[in-house]
């Protein structure tokens, strides 16, 4: 039938055909950035496509390719809005980073690492800790042995409890924990301390954290055929992982207490209880950091679940990514800036 077609109505066809996907194409990709953006963690469909591999909706802007490759004088900028729309809100592709310059005085490096238990190589952590001459570093899944083994290799001051490590060249006073037990009950994490470092800057409020992950619920997703009946099993993991951060923050502070809190939060930034909770504080590769900032890796895809966050007269001028050393986690470090406000360190004592 379409073979007698007039050659200008056929082509008129294809047009249209071109036109309608180059349509829905930019449609559904600002419907995946809604998605993400504003029900992320909200309603519980969403959350494979906060923790999934999100490069699989390039599908949604390449239908506008089509039309471009035909027609592109009326389609370059749909594709270039939808392939805008899809590295920044999907994908949340970072452009804040500087050329590393000298940052004066009043700047700390900070390191944030999950160790993966026993699975990081604790020889190369120390080395690359003294390779990037760090003020602090904040170690998640890390027994105690290996904090201490860790410190002992660079000479460094430690503390301890759980899984949580703190190790840095500067004296750290006032360590405390908050009990697990109340999320170990719910099969939570809940692992949250807080202490002070006496840095050369200034007595810094810092906060480490590894908080609840969702794993459990996204392996219930598996089973395509299974979704519909998992919402009240979603639905319990999101109310967990929202109670962990609400008694996190409660525990470590505001921003205008605590000068930094890192570690594993299991929340990507668009999650609506990363940003109900922790959305106050200023995000060090948010604001400075470059490309995707994935911290957990996995054999097709990673998330950016691993944070270092600054309070109140702290800013950060960089923050890059380094090895995994066995890891299934990569290292974050982040150079900040501290203001005058902080106190400063208390004079030796020469009696």
């Amino acid at each position: 039938m379409s073979a007698d077609l007039p050659p200008d109505h056929r082509g008129n066809r294809r047009r249209s055909v071109w036109h309608f996907l180059a349509a829905l194409g930019l449609i559904a990709t600002m419907a995946a950035v809604v998605a993400i953006q504003l029900f992320g963690d909200r309603w519980w469909p969403t959350i494979p496509l906060l923790y999934g591999p999100r490069w699989l909706l390039a599908a949604l802007p390449a239908l506008t390719l089509p039309l471009v490759l035909r027609a592109p004088r009326s389609a370059i900028m749909v594709a270039i809005v939808a392939f805008s729309a899809f590295a920044l809100g999907v994908l949340d592709v970072r452009t804040g980073a500087v050329p590393f310059s000298a940052v004066g005085d009043r700047s700390v490096r900070v390191v944030e690492f999950n160790m993966g238990g026993s699975a990081a190589d604790r020889a190369a952590l120390a080395q690359e800790l003294g390779a990037v001459t760090a003020d602090a570093a904040f170690l998640v899944e890390c027994p105690a042995a290996a904090g201490r083994e860790i410190a002992s290799r660079l000479g460094w001051n430690v503390e301890t409890t759980g899984a949580l490590c703190l190790l840095s060249p500067h004296p750290i006073r006032e360590w405390a924990a908050r009990d697990q037990m109340e999320f170990w009950r719910r099969n939570g994490s809940g692992a949250v301390a807080r202490a002070e470092l006496l840095s050369d800057v200034g007595t810094l409020r810092v906060g480490i954290v590894h908080l609840a992950t969702p794993r459990d619920a996204l392996e219930m997703m598996r089973d395509l055929s299974e979704i519909p009946s998992k919402g009240p099993m979603m639905n319990a993991n999101r109310r967990l992982r929202d109670d962990e951060s609400r008694a996190a923050r409660a525990w470590i502070g505001g921003p205008g207490e605590t000068a930094i809190i890192a570690g594993d939060f299991n929340l990507p930034v668009e999650s609506a209880i990363y940003r109900r909770h922790w959305g106050d504080f200023t995000n060090a590769f948010s604001s400075k950091g470059t490309g995707l900032g994935h911290t957990k890796l996995t054999r097709w895809f990673g998330v950016r679940i691993d944070h270092i966050l600054t309070g109140d007269g702290v800013r950060a001028v960089r923050t890059t990514l380094g090895p995994h050393l066995g890891s299934d986690h990569r290292i974050l470090v982040a150079d900040l800036i501290v203001g005058r406000r902080l106190s400063e360190p208390p004079a030796p004592d020469t009696r």
